[in-house]
């Protein structure tokens, strides 16, 4: 699926982003008593401290690559729908497919996106503290990425939803609100297993409950993913581009 400058613009925008919120880190060795794994997963997520404990939990500053890339694609959905709509919707052979097609594009930039806002925050991690990666640290590596991607999409999916419906300064703000609102409940309710295992921004299940809870990790927000891709199918498919006011937009 080929990509225009534009797209390729806002998916590069992932590495500024990253090198701005972890400048801290850009002084080589400046974490050097720190172990390479921690270094990242703090600079990933964000490290609060309990009563002489840790846990490992989204903190604000680290929801910045979800809601910048919400931001940038907001409109990728709805811009189609400014011009002549009901001209073209109306005379679409099938709305599921072009609506699969564009949920592709967002696939593809969300893939890209948050391959190079991992990869840098790995390089920016090893720049702190000079030290490579072991196996270990790999396999956490691949595991934010699916988690990373899995948040953005679904995310973004979300955002142009309910913005066909509402503006997209509604449908961001209100997947905001969520975001920040799980955060919450995250940071309040963490020593409950079962609450924690199905929060979806509950990165500390990735490594701190043990592998197989990690992988039900990845395996619930991406069932999540889907459930929310599937359900825009359903909403595009049915919705009334009559309705539809680009002034909301």
């Amino acid at each position: 699926m080929k990509m225009n400058r534009t797209l390729w613009i806002k998916v590069l925008s992932a590495v500024p982003l990253c090198l701005i919120l972890y400048c801290f880190n850009l002084i080589p060795g400046s974490q050097a008593g720190e172990s390479l794994t921690d270094v990242f997963t703090k600079t990933i997520f964000g490290k609060l401290d309990y009563q002489y404990s840790y846990v490992y939990a989204m903190a604000a500053e680290n929801v910045a690559f979800i809601l910048l890339f919400d931001i940038l694609f907001a409109g990728h959905l709805t811009g189609h729908f400014r011009y002549s709509c009901v001209y073209v919707f109306t005379r679409i052979r099938s709305r599921r497919q072009w609506y699969f097609s564009r949920v592709g594009e967002l696939t593809v930039c969300a893939l890209f996106y948050s391959f190079l806002y991992v990869l840098c925050s790995l390089l920016v991690s090893i720049n702190a503290t000079q030290k490579l990666p072991d196996g270990l640290l790999l396999q956490r590596v691949a595991l934010v990425f699916l988690f990373a991607f899995a948040l953005v999409l679904a995310s973004a999916v979300s955002v142009n939803l309910l913005a066909l419906r509402f503006g997209t300064a509604v449908g961001f703000f209100s997947v905001a609100a969520v975001i920040f609102g799980l955060i919450a409940l995250l940071i309040l309710t963490y020593r409950n297993r079962v609450l924690v295992m199905f929060n979806p921004l509950a990165c500390l299940n990735l490594f701190q409950l043990g592998r197989n809870t990690g992988m039900f990790t990845i395996g619930y927000d991406l069932l999540i993913l889907i459930a929310v891709i599937l359900i825009g199918s359903v909403i595009v498919n049915r919705y009334d581009v009559a309705l539809f006011d680009p002034e909301l937009n």
